[in-house]
């Protein structure tokens, strides 16, 4: 692929990875992916747990924020960032590309198949 100006200005309106980027809430998707997944080494979670540890995580940014910095209760920004949707698929793929050693307890809560990565 190449670098230039045009490839990569066409990759930052339309790749899942740029759009997490830009988004507003990138900081705590990648933080808590990366706390919960990467850094733990942990390849599945049940969704409950997961939404769990998110709503921990909410709080403490309430806590610190405000109570408006994030006001969806932890399951429905779940959702957003990959549920039964192509675009929240997207983006926990490409967080697996960054850390390929994860996938998806999400994914695999809706059944869905990892494609180019076998079953433990």
């Amino acid at each position: 692929m190449s670098l230039d100006y045009v490839t990569l200005d066409l990759l930052r309106q339309n790749h899942p990875a740029w759009r997490l980027l830009r988004s507003d809430h990138a900081p705590l998707v990648a933080s808590f992916l990366h706390r919960v997944f990467v850094a733990p080494n942990v390849r599945t979670m049940a969704q409950s747990d997961l939404a769990e540890a998110l709503e921990d995580e909410l709080f403490g940014l309430r806590e610190r924020l405000g109570e408006d910095a994030f006001p969806k209760p932890a399951l429905e920004y779940l959702n957003d960032w990959g549920g039964n949707d192509t675009h929240g698929f997207a983006i926990l793929d490409s967080m697996r590309k960054l850390a390929g050693h994860q996938h998806s307890a999400i994914e695999d809560y809706y059944g869905i198949p990892r494609a180019g990565i076998s079953p433990s």
